[in-house]
């Protein structure tokens, strides 16, 4: 079961957790993964991958409604890289109660971080893989749209769900143990997977392979979390 819980903002406004589908969808991740791989909670990478998890179901989760999908559009003019966007920000209400940051969230999947900048703490760590994948799918929703024969919308919620259908290939196929090089595990089978969905839709997606390649080693998906401080 699920239990969730409140703090306050501002001393008086209670926070009522289950109310955000971020973190509703973040620890339902947690109880998902735990179906696929129930022997990943850990330490290191393969902890912070489940952190990662986490906040990517809820990023699918809103980019599988048409209501909130078409308004990440308007908003952001179809550009997901668009600072503060909805999306990209995990728990906004929640961040902002406790780190009173206005909306940023716990945790922004639009960022920078690389494996060699962060330390072994598995929120800070879980930000290189989400990150990794955000760039992902920004990437492929700008490389696949094209207004004149699709909407946006249409656009983004196919991108998003072809997206989700190969993590969780690339997770079913990867090593049942923790490893420290999680991340860049699962960043192979990736590619793996998406040449399997190539094959099945019967179309040519060398370009998404390429782009989970470029920024896998972009992000040092293989050193994350070994830096010492």
């Amino acid at each position: 079961a699920l239990r969730f819980f409140y703090t306050f903002q501002g001393g008086n406004k209670p926070i009522y957790l289950c109310r955000s589908i971020d973190v509703v969808a973040h620890e339902a991740g947690h109880a998902f993964l735990d179906t696929l791989q129930p022997d990943w909670q850990a330490n290191g990478q393969t902890g912070a991958f489940h952190e990662a998890f986490g906040d990517l179901c809820s990023l699918f989760v809103l980019i599988s409604m048409a209501e909130i999908a078409d308004l990440l559009i308007t908003t952001t003019k179809a550009n997901l890289r668009a600072p503060d966007n909805f999306l990209s920000a995990i728990g906004e209400e929640f961040g902002d109660a406790l780190h009173k940051n206005k909306g940023k969230g716990l945790r922004n999947l639009s960022n920078t971080f690389k494996g060699s900048e962060v330390g072994s703490e598995v929120h800070d760590l879980s930000m290189v893989f989400s990150g990794f994948y955000y760039d992902v799918l920004a990437d492929v929703f700008a490389l696949e749209r094209d207004p004149t024969v699709r909407g946006d919308t249409e656009t983004l919620m196919t991108v998003g769900a072809h997206l989700r259908r190969v993590l969780i290939i690339a997770i079913r196929v990867s090593s049942h143990q923790p490893t420290r090089t999680k991340f860049q595990e699962i960043a192979t089978n990736l590619d793996i997977a998406i040449g399997t969905l190539s094959r099945k839709l019967g179309v040519d997606l060398t370009s998404w392979r390429q782009i989970v390649q470029k920024h896998a080693k972009a992000r040092e998906l293989s050193i994350a979390g070994r830096r010492h401080f």
